[in-house]
């Protein structure tokens, strides 16, 4: 067994651990007619599938667990969502208005300071882009817009608080190479649209 294994093995197990714990009469009766270990793999890889592989986000779902008043064990969906909280679980606005304000906030005229509503909006609009959410229609920027904030409303959380975010300085060489294509009206290439996005902000 590789360590990446024992690794999933482990997590699986301590999560039934404390499912016997919240749903002690659905764990036993799984040991009892016999398929005990087959629900703890098909489990394991609905987890896996999701995402869902950290500590924090499996204590998220057995705290909710904990809450539901069910006395038996939840479908996977269930639980897989309970690990994956809502941006209403960390006083986030919802994915139209985080998404308004992005789109918003992406002109140059705000500069730096903008006074985000929440961490979770600046972290995904960060991750988007402000040339990307200025420029793009709705039907194609809403969409990676509401999976980077959707990640960071999961990471908020567990927990995991986006630091600030650093400032990338574009160096001479891209600088150079994004002025030429301004200089002679040509359409600026995608990997180099931030820096031109970055002397608009200036």
């Amino acid at each position: 067994m590789t360590d990446l294994s024992k690794e999933r093995a482990l997590m699986i197990n301590n999560l039934f651990i404390r499912f016997d714990a919240v749903f002690p009469a659905a764990i036993h009766t799984l040991k009892d007619n016999g398929t005990l270990g087959s629900a703890k793999y098909e489990w394991m890889l609905a987890l896996i599938e999701n995402g869902v592989t950290s500590a924090e986000q499996l204590e998220q779902g057995i705290k909710m667990a904990r809450n539901s008043g069910d006395t038996f064990l939840p479908p996977m969906a269930k639980f897989i969502k309970w690990c994956k909280p809502s941006h209403e679980d960390i006083g986030a606005p919802c994915v139209d208005q985080a998404y308004n304000e992005a789109c918003q906030k992406s002109h140059p005229c705000y500069g730096e300071e903008k006074n985000w509503s929440h961490e979770a909006v600046r972290y995904a609009a960060y991750k988007a882009g402000s040339h990307f959410l200025r420029t793009e229609p709705i039907s194609k920027s809403k969409p990676v817009f509401e999976k980077y904030y959707a990640q960071a409303c999961e990471d908020f959380s567990c927990g995991r608080i986006m630091a600030q975010i650093e400032t990338r300085i574009p160096t001479l060489k891209e600088r150079q190479e994004c002025g030429h294509f301004v200089k002679y009206g040509y359409e600026i290439p995608e990997k180099l649209k931030w820096v031109a996005e970055y002397f608009q902000g200036k």
